[in-house]
Formats: C-alpha cells, structure tokens, sequence
C-alpha cells in the first residue's frame, strides 16, 4: 500500500469539518493519465474510503488500533480477514481484506467492485463498516453518508465508473 496515498487519505480526513462529510483527492497521474482517486470521511478516530487507480477498486477503513508488532499485521492477514460494510440498511457486502500498518495504526484494505461504490454512493445517511476475523467483528463503525454522492462521483468520473 502506499504510504504517501495513505498519508492523503488521513491529511484529507484531518481538514474536515465534524459534520464527518466526504471530501474527494486525486494523487498523481500528471505524466502518465494513472492518477489515483479518493472520496474519504471520518468518524472520531475512524477514517474509511474509496479509492480507484484505473482498474482497480478499494476500499480503505483505517482504525484507531495500534499495531505495535509487523507480527501482529501478519498474524491478521493469516487468518482471513473481511472487511464489511453496509450503506443505510441495505445489503451486507463482504470483501477479502489485507491488514497494514498505517502511521501505527491498524489500516484494512479490500478489493471492491462497483457495487459497493455504488451502494455508497446512493446512501442516505450511513455507512457502517466492520472488520470481521474469525467469525468476530471488530472496529465497528458508522459513517455520515453526507456529502459522499458529490465526492463520490468525482471519483467515479475521474475512474470511469457509470452512475
């Protein structure tokens, strides 16, 4: 994962305001029409957001765990984590994910699909997501849904993906 697009994404997520709306970033593509693009939001401690580099879509749930021990990120990654979310009370999509450490804390990565971007993109009010190993979840949290169509189709135009 770069560190330099998860240093955007918390320097993104710092400058908000509490009303926790989203805020949209593209990083890079200046020389090569590659540029990443990101819609972020936070809750407290909590940041989440959905990212797209040409093809490939993800989203990004960094917590307020510390991660003390690399050992502790493999131990993570060995047994299956999923990322979950949810955008108002609608379906419960579940993704594979990958945990890093991110400035010390426990950062989850999960490839997605257009679905959830989608399902995020038309929420009225919530975004709740999870972490889940093991059959436990854990980090749960819900996220304002304002804001997150504007941002989100920044994102999407900047990406391709029809809305």
């Amino acid at each position: 994962m770069s560190r330099l697009l998860i240093a955007a994404l918390l320097l993104a997520a710092s400058s908000l305001t509490a009303s926790a709306q989203w805020v949209s970033d593209k990083e890079g593509g200046a020389f090569d029409d590659d540029a990443t693009h990101l819609a972020v939001t936070v809750a407290g401690d909590y940041v989440f957001g959905l990212r797209c580099r040409s093809d490939n879509l993800e989203a990004v749930f960094i917590t307020p765990e510390r991660i003390d021990d690399p050992k502790d990120v493999e131990a993570m990654n060995s047994v299956g984590a999923k990322l979950r979310v949810r955008a108002d009370k609608g379906e419960i999509l579940v993704f594979d994910a990958v945990a890093h450490e991110v400035k010390g804390t426990l950062g989850m990565v999960a490839e997605v699909d257009e679905d959830l971007f989608l399902e995020v993109m038309d929420a009225d009010s919530s975004i709740s997501v999870v972490i889940t190993m093991k059959g436990e979840n854990f980090h749960e949290t819900k996220f304002n849904a304002r804001g997150s169509t504007k941002a989100l189709e920044e994102v999407a135009d900047g990406c391709g993906i029809s809305y």
